[in-house]
């Protein structure tokens, strides 16, 4: 819930759903990392179970990291995909990731 907004667990499932199959089209397998930066919205819980549903591991990042930190522990972790929230002007992840 945010807001107004209000999602059932069948459109969660289904979105999450959507996400574990573009992560398969794009060549994640089960046991490789996927990097999520997003601050406590809807698409989180979506974006997290869509890569758990691909059988990937989840790689959470501080949505507080700037450009040089994201890269690091992009390539420690070595990392093959990344979603990163969109930002704010008060909330730069989008611009930093």
């Amino acid at each position: 819930m945010l807001g107004d907004t209000r999602l059932t667990y069948a459109e969660v499932n289904a979105t999450a759903n959507q996400v574990a199959n573009l992560l398969v089209e794009r060549g994640v397998q089960p046991g490789d990392k996927v990097a999520l930066s997003c601050p406590n919205l809807p698409s989180f819980p979506i974006v997290y179970y869509g890569i758990l549903k691909a059988g990937a591991v989840v790689v959470p990042l501080n949505v507080l990291l700037k450009g040089r930190e994201v890269a690091y522990y992009l390539s420690e972790a070595d990392v093959k995909a990344y979603f990163c929230f969109q930002g704010t002007p008060d909330l730069a992840i989008g611009a930093e990731g």
